[in-house]
């Protein structure tokens, strides 16, 4: 009996580590650890993110293939900026950073503030607001990048 406990135990322990290690982020990392973050005037990357909403057509003009109606989908878009973030803001230079918008709350805590004014009189819209680069279809092709192996590299200047 003691074996059977050690043993659901053990697999317990690994199957838990195991599931700290995210892969893609891992990956991604790797990816754009030679870019220089400084030249990412937002902060916020793309093509370091998940892309669950097509960011591209919420652009701050209202129309019928732009609304986000469920609160849902609005968490999705929110995760996708908050998790494209690409730089740590300790590692920007002083200079640099003053120019870089402020970094987003977290979704955590952006769904507590929802929640309580759920129960508030008066109707509220969740709004936010967030900038983000996105790298050129033909950028590599334009030479402001190089690639080696799986990696990609700032071209001088």
């Amino acid at each position: 009996m003691k074996l059977i406990i050690i043993i659901t135990t053990m697999l317990l322990i690994n199957f838990c580590a195991i599931a700290q290690i995210d892969s893609v982020r891992t990956e991604l990392n790797f990816i754009f650890q030679n870019i220089n973050k400084a030249q990412i005037p937002t902060g916020y990357l793309n093509e370091y993110g998940p892309e669950v909403v097509n960011k591209r057509l919420l652009n701050g003009v209202l129309n019928d293939s732009n609304i986000v109606v469920d609160l849902n989908l609005y968490y999705f878009l929110y995760n996708d900026i908050e998790n494209s973030k690409i730089f740590d803001p300790s590692t920007i230079p002083p200079e640099e950073a003053s120019r870089i918008q402020p970094i987003l709350q977290s979704l955590d805590t952006a769904k507590v503030m929802i929640n309580i004014a759920q129960y508030d009189t008066v109707t509220h819209l969740a709004i936010f607001s967030a900038d983000y680069a996105v790298l050129k279809e033909d950028a590599l092709e334009l030479n402001l990048f190089t690639t080696t192996g799986n990696q990609l590299f700032d071209v001088p200047n």
